[in-house]
């Protein structure tokens, strides 16, 4: 075997590589938690044309909501969204000459609307959304049935339920805001069939063809077990995961090294090498085997992350049943303060629809930890009762 060079060192397709860099910055890194299916199925966005990474990017930026203010969740600012993925608001804004809605729709529907002044999903930026709720995508699932047994089904679906435009005032102007009601299976995935991905080099590799190719290499890593070799990736794969001519060509076999190389540079977190060796009947080492050293997170980071993942979806579910018990703190009337008030009051009393929060709780649990999801008496009292979530809670056997 061939030994092993740094990335960093000069480009040679038929060297190996190797990514060493301690990462001191790692613990800065911003995570982000997508559905599995962006990597495993990423090709399949060229369904949505020519808006392809403005809907992809939409949909992490939507994942990235899902991981921070849950109170802000269902709710887009175009302005977050270009500060979160480096977007530029006058190239978002603009008017599509012929946008989805205007295709999808009848023409005497379509023109109805222009008649009776509702709105029309026409910038580049609606354009997307618009799309997210009306093409429907063939989408894996993962779940367990009643009695036990894990599935992972495939089956067609939209992104997005509901998308409304909304207005605020903000000092005296008006504000136009959209809202957004996500598919709940593609809610779920985010916390049984997930990938993280660092949001940082997502938006760097966006201006390259290496973004897809980046989501692989994070799938391939997260599936990796110490001191087994991962599955090889042929090299019509990885073509059409760089964007290059589907050919056995020499100057695409460079483009790929410079393309992992980069992915390396912008996420160190990889930790991957890589050889290039002969694929199933081929005369020429095209077929790219990759090997990722073993993750450098700690086991008390990646406890870390299951809390975090766990908390999260409790939050959310019980948001999501606090709003349904009281519209009346969920109107458009009342402020994010007001009703942040309100709710974490409801929560920690232990006096209302606790048997409601009981079976919320239990079944988060078990949509994140599957088969380790052990309940232990009175273990969601403890957690109402204290206020905060603990490996003690989670993992403690009974």
């Amino acid at each position: 075997m061939k030994p092993q060079t740094p990335v960093n060192d000069i480009i040679d397709p038929d060297k190996p590589s190797l990514n060493n860099d301690k990462m001191s910055k790692i613990e800065q890194s911003k995570f982000v938690n997508i559905d599995k299916n962006m990597a495993a199925k990423s090709l399949t966005f060229t369904q949505f044309e020519e808006d392809e990474t403005l809907c992809r990017d939409l949909l992490i930026y939507i994942c990235h909501k899902y991981q921070g203010n849950l109170f802000s969740f269902g709710t887009i600012d175009i302005h977050d969204f270009c500060k979160v993925m480096n977007y530029k608001r006058p190239n978002l804004v603009g008017i599509v000459i012929n946008p989805y809605q205007s295709r999808s729709m009848n023409r005497v529907e379509y023109d109805k609307l222009r008649k009776n002044k509702e709105h029309i999903w026409e910038t580049k930026f609606e354009n997307a959304l618009y799309k997210l709720n009306k093409i429907e995508f063939s989408w894996r699932f993962s779940g367990q049935s009643p009695d036990g047994v894990k599935y992972v089904e495939e089956t067609g679906f939209k992104f997005l339920d509901t998308i409304v435009v909304k207005s605020t005032r903000v000092a005296k102007t008006t504000k136009k805001l959209y809202g957004f009601a996500p598919n709940q299976r593609f809610i779920d995935n985010l916390s049984s069939w997930f990938l993280s991905v660092n949001l940082s080099a997502f938006t760097s590799l966006r201006s390259y063809e290496s973004l897809y190719l980046y989501l692989i290499l994070r799938r391939h890593m997260q599936h990796s077990v110490p001191g087994f070799k991962n599955e090889p990736i042929e090299f019509d794969k990885l073509l059409s995961l760089s964007g290059f001519e589907n050919s056995l060509d020499r100057n695409n076999k460079i483009g790929i090294t410079k393309a992992l190389q980069k992915i390396a540079a912008v996420d160190p977190t990889l930790n991957f090498s890589y050889n290039w060796v002969k694929g199933k009947g081929s005369r020429f080492n095209y077929t790219l085997m990759l090997d990722f050293s073993p993750e450098l997170r700690s086991n008390a980071q990646r406890l870390e992350d299951i809390i975090s993942r766990f908390d999260n979806r409790l939050s959310f579910d019980l948001l999501t049943h606090f709003r349904r018990v009281f519209p009346e703190h969920a109107n458009p009337n009342v402020t994010i303060e007001h009703e942040k008030e309100a709710f974490f009051k409801w929560v920690w009393d232990l006096t209302q629809n606790f048997e409601d929060k009981s079976v919320i709780y239990k079944a988060a649990k078990h949509l994140v930890l599957g088969d380790k999801a052990i309940m232990n008496p009175g273990e969601e009292i403890t957690y109402f009762k204290t206020k905060k979530i603990s490996s003690a809670i989670l993992f403690k056997a009974s």
